[in-house]
């Protein structure tokens, strides 16, 4: 019988880090018209997840690289996930707002203090809650750099004890 070992720490980072670099060098190639299922049918397979959304912004498609965005949502509902073990059930929000489409992850974790939700964007940052949650301080920022590369921004809204709503502004394409 063989056993599979768990990839070191450092080999991940290495990973984190090789994406946000293809995602800058690829630029607009490789994207495609993503609407609301595309984008959350990878994410769909967890009994943990409950998805909503307006029939409006159901319509409306963003012109990305999907396996990038991919990358970004999975890791911000993988982290709604650790940082909340009491409260295993994470939102996946699909809207409208503006020109942008809005995807919204929200969780009822340990939250995020109010002066620490700048630093967490940036690259081995962590909060004080993350002190007994394994990470690298990279994902967060690898989704920012993400979110950026398509023009888009990423905000959270947080309290701590109360959980965090992380939102992935993306500019919206017409639906044909």
């Amino acid at each position: 019988m063989r056993a599979w070992l768990k990839p070191p720490r450092s080999l991940l980072l290495i990973l984190f880090l090789l994406t946000l670099v293809s995602v800058s060098a690829v630029g607009r190639s490789g994207w495609k018209l993503l609407d609301q299922e595309r984008i959350v049918e990878t994410q769909h397979a967890q009994e943990c997840l409950e998805l909503a959304g307006d029939q409006t912004a159901a319509r409306c498609r963003i012109d990305a690289d999907p396996e990038a965005i991919a990358v970004a949502l999975r890791n911000l509902v993988d982290n709604a996930l650790k940082y909340s073990p009491n409260h295993p059930t994470v939102w996946v929000e699909w809207g409208i707002e503006g020109q942008h489409v809005a995807i919204r992850v929200r969780d009822r974790g340990a939250g995020i203090a109010q002066d620490e939700r700048k630093a967490i964007f940036r690259k081995f940052v962590r909060g004080t809650a993350a002190a007994n949650v394994k990470g690298s301080g990279v994902g967060v920022a690898m989704v920012r750099h993400i979110v950026a590369a398509h023009g888009g921004e990423i905000t959270v809204e947080s309290e701590p004890g109360a959980g965090s709503t992380f939102t992935m502004l993306l500019p919206a394409q017409s639906a044909s």
